[in-house]
């Protein structure tokens, strides 16, 4: 999800140049698997934390019940580094992207004030809102969306 926020971020920011190349697609792939797969391995292989399995014993996560230092000390862990600082980059991403909507939108009705007219949009009707608030809507509901999905919780 960070990642598709940096490529949005760039594409909205920097339109004529923000498209990624193969080789910075490749980068992202290789930096998101290599910040992810010790979040698998160290439970699989005993290193730390553990496996077991979860509600209808018809798939396996990381212990989060056990409690143990050791386990709770990995929860911790591994919900700063998998959901915190994740969804802060997010936060801040989509946030920058509501402030370009916000700048251009300002300068969209100060141009249109330079042309004595009530708007540069050709289909604008006084019911309408506007697109920061749109934007607005979504990114909350974004972010609120996925904050209620993380269902690993401490006691």
């Amino acid at each position: 999800m960070y990642t598709l926020q940096c490529y949005k971020i760039s594409v909205i920011a920097r339109p004529l140049d923000g498209k990624l190349s193969r080789g910075q697609v490749i980068l992202f792939i290789v930096l998101i698997w290599a910040y992810t797969i010790p979040w698998a391995l160290m439970p699989i292989m005993h290193v730390w934390g553990r496996f077991v399995p979860e509600g209808f014993l018809t798939s396996c996560t990381f212990d989060y019940l056990t409690d143990t230092p050791e386990i709770q000390y990995f929860v911790a862990t591994i919900f700063t580094f998998s959901y915190c600082i994740p969804m802060s980059l997010i936060i801040y991403y989509y946030s920058q992207i509501v402030n370009h909507v916000i700048d251009h939108e300002k300068a969209l009705r100060e141009q249109a004030k330079k042309m004595n007219v009530e708007s540069l949009r050709s289909n604008v009707s006084a019911n309408t809102q506007t697109m920061e608030i749109r934007i607005a809507k979504v990114f909350f509901i974004y972010i609120n969306f996925l904050s209620f999905c993380y269902k690993y919780r401490n006691k």
